[in-house]
């Protein structure tokens, strides 16, 4: 193993699972993308089942759309409340 300098994804990825980490800094994600596809062929299971993952990629997908159109009303909702209390601030209603 080669002495590369470690990012702070790679020590995520480290405290997250050290043997995941150990793996790919030595052998390569390629390579164990190849071993993976390989077990997958010989236990019989498709490659395409990746079940829960597959639904929270397609979940997060979604959701980031669903926040990315929410952003601005609740920036207009902000904008509105500081509206009112700057109003009710100015009248000395506080």
């Amino acid at each position: 193993m080669k002495n590369k300098p470690i990012s702070a994804s790679e020590i995520s990825r480290y405290l997250y699972c050290n043997y995941a980490w150990y793996y790919e800094r030595k052998y390569g994600a390629t390579m164990l993308r190849r071993l993976r596809h390989e077990y997958l062929k010989e236990i019989g299971a498709d490659q395409d089942d990746y079940g829960h993952f597959k639904q929270g990629l397609e979940y997060h997908a979604g959701f980031g759309k669903y926040a990315r159109k929410l952003w601005p009303r609740i920036l207009a909702a902000i904008a509105v409340l500081a509206a009112i209390v700057g109003f009710l601030i100015w009248r000395g209603c506080f």
